[in-house]
């Protein structure tokens, strides 16, 4: 309550721009600094310091692509009226401007997720998402039918949202909520922190061993792995980009897996030095390629996940994307790699929502 009253004074008692020009013209000396008075209101603010330690162990990673310092710095806060004023302060001293989707993108070449888009099981992820989805649902629904794809056709049943309430193996009930009311909580979790990830099986075990060594009078729901998120990265080893609501699914027919990575596995013998070598070599790849495999369509046992951002990479010079996966389905490709003895670990394919092709990628978790 101290702080509300606080900030309250502050923009009732803050002296106008035309009193500070006064005062600057009464100095003896034209553009020295104004010596502050017991008027002057004492502004209280917060500071935060982004950045985390690096981290990286047995697939599961925080480092960045590039340079770290688009990402880390600090965060300043200040009470609502006085924004102008640290603004002008700050942009004279050589700040540079950047809005919401200028630290998303640069949040996005460094390959760490941004709040809040890349955080599915909050309630702010919920909403940016349906925002999201009312605006791309209008957007095709003012095309002609004849104009507009056919998702249906497709076998796509959610083109315009990353649904990760679909990859469960449990169908929930769904409430429709009052108009003003606050979002209903996600039917699914996301787990932090990578040393839980090591311990799948007896997570829950875990979990209620860590409330309890700190304390806390918390009932932990039980989780269920295929309702349960790990944020995730990928790097295309081909061409194309993926795009946002992309669908992550398993390689589990290992005829598919070797044509996917022909180029990798065959390029220490043999190195491409140019990216003209590379082309030349996936085009004389299609025309062996047999029809199952160019009309490969995975099947929906094998989605796992969904890209919640992508597209080209500057930084990388290839297709990137940030998503999450279910815990089951980094389970099963797991298992995959250790049953078939993969020497190219974390392969899966990649659907965006327009498209007809699948495309392959590698793919890394976020600690």
């Amino acid at each position: 309550m101290k702080f509300h009253e606080t900030r309250k004074s502050l923009i009732e008692k803050k002296i106008t721009e035309y009193a500070l020009n006064q005062r600057r013209e009464n100095n003896l000396v034209p553009g020295t600094k104004l010596e502050p008075t017991p008027e002057d209101g004492q502004i209280p603010l917060l500071l935060f310091q982004r950045g985390a330690p690096v981290y990286q162990q047995a697939g599961i990673t925080n480092c960045p692509l590039s340079s770290s310092e688009l990402i880390e710095g600090w965060t300043l806060i200040l009470p609502r009226g006085w924004g102008m004023a640290f603004w002008k302060s700050l942009i004279f001293a050589g700040a540079r401007v950047a809005g919401f989707e200028d630290m998303r993108a640069m949040h996005f070449e460094t390959g760490h997720s941004y709040f809040p888009h890349d955080f599915p099981g909050t309630r702010a992820f919920e909403i940016q998402r349906e925002l999201v989805r009312k605006e791309a649902e209008e957007i095709w629904k003012k095309k002609p039918p004849a104009k507009r794809i056919n998702f249906a056709k497709r076998g796509i049943e959610h083109p315009f949202e990353c649904a990760f309430e679909s990859l469960g193996l449990i169908d929930h009930m769904v409430i429709d909520q009052p108009e003003g009311s606050t979002v209903a909580r996600p039917t699914y979790s996301l787990l932090h922190g990578a040393p839980l990830r090591y311990h799948l099986d007896d997570l829950n075990t875990r979990l209620n061993a860590l409330v309890a060594k700190r304390g806390l009078n918390f009932v932990v729901p039980e989780l269920r792995l295929d309702e349960t998120l790990a944020k995730i990265r990928l790097k295309y080893i081909d061409r194309g980009k993926p795009m946002a609501n992309a669908m992550i699914y398993l390689v589990d027919d290992q005829e598919v897996y070797e044509h996917c990575t022909h180029h990798i596995r065959t390029s220490s013998s043999s190195p491409l030095k140019t990216k003209r070598k590379l082309n030349e070599l996936l085009e004389a790849e299609k025309k062996n390629v047999c029809e199952k495999i160019s009309n490969y369509i995975p099947s929906k046992s094998q989605h796992i996940g969904y890209i919640t951002n992508g597209n080209f990479s500057f930084s990388l010079g290839h297709g990137f994307g940030i998503g999450a996966c279910t815990l089951n389905g980094l389970k099963r490709m797991e298992m995959l790699d250790a049953e078939q003895n993969r020497s190219v670990k974390r392969l899966v394919v990649v659907r965006n929502t327009t498209s007809l092709k699948v495309r392959a990628a590698q793919l890394e978790i976020l600690a």
